[in-house]
This record gives structure tokens, sequence and C-alpha cells, in this order.
């Protein structure tokens, strides 16, 4: 049977920050996903974008999306990932 594993990128527009979350069996593991200047980001949200595209080189599909909205503003984009778990 095909095993998976999970991740979340997360942008929350009203905080002003980007996670990623992995989800483990023994729990998620959460980290803040920081601006790197060098690497040309100049916000958050660059920050979760590269974060994006690097999930995709290592295997990850994005799976699903979603946003929570607060009076027609957005306030949290989450981006679902999975990729097969590889049995040594």
């Amino acid at each position: 049977m095909q095993k998976w594993e999970y991740c979340l990128v997360a942008m929350n527009h009203a905080k002003k920050r980007s996670l990623l979350v992995e989800y483990k069996a023994d729990g998620a593991q959460r980290q803040v996903l920081k601006r790197d200047k060098s690497m040309g980001d100049e916000d958050y949200a660059d920050a979760a974008c590269r974060k994006i595209g690097a999930l995709g080189l290592e295997g990850w599909e994005m799976v699903n999306t979603s946003l929570t909205s607060r009076k027609g503003e957005k306030v949290i984009l989450r981006y679902m990932f999975k990729r097969p778990v590889v049995e040594s």
C-alpha cells in the first residue's frame, strides 16, 4: 500500500508571516519561513513562494489550496502538498 507524507505552506497576511508545517506520525513540526534578502525576498510572501518552488523540486506535489478571508480581505493562503514515502 502506498504511504504518503504531507506538508503545508501557509501565508498569513494579517500577521505578515509564512509557515511550513510538516505532518509526521508523531505530530506536526512548524517552521517560520524567513525572508532571505540574498535570494531577493522582499517580504514573507517571497519566502513562501521560494519554498513552494523548492518543494516541487524535492518531489512534493501540490494537492490543494485554500483561502480564508475576513470581510473580503485575504487573510490566510494555504498550499497543501504530498509525496510518496520512500521505504528503505
